[in-house]
């Protein structure tokens, strides 16, 4: 599926669910090799670590991320459906100025 943001056409869509182990709740990326965000820790390695990936990521291809409440409607899925949301602004805003291998 295409989807249009401004002028610019994302190739694909990337699901994004939240996963609860134990009393984690993980934010997941479904790449084809997922990546993850444990949404209960302050750990700024754990978040530096995936954006990175999300950068190489972009870097083979334009994407934009989908999030799926899988019927949640607590705490984590309302913060995470917001978080999703200014993720895709900002890879809009930085899609033009990124290089593809």
């Amino acid at each position: 599926m295409l989807l249009m943001k401004g002028a610019l056409f994302m190739s694909r869509e990337v699901k994004v669910i939240i996963n609860k182990s134990g009393d984690k709740e993980i934010l997941e990326f479904q790449f084809s090799t997922p990546i993850r965000i444990e949404m209960t820790s302050n750990d700024p390695k754990m978040i530096q670590n995936a954006f990175a990936a999300i950068l190489r990521e972009l870097l083979i291809d334009d994407f934009s991320l989908k999030f799926d409440k899988e019927g949640r409607s607590d705490l984590f899925a309302n913060v995470a459906e917001k978080y999703i949301q200014h993720l895709n602004s900002e890879i809009s805003t930085i899609l033009p100025d990124i290089p593809k291998k």
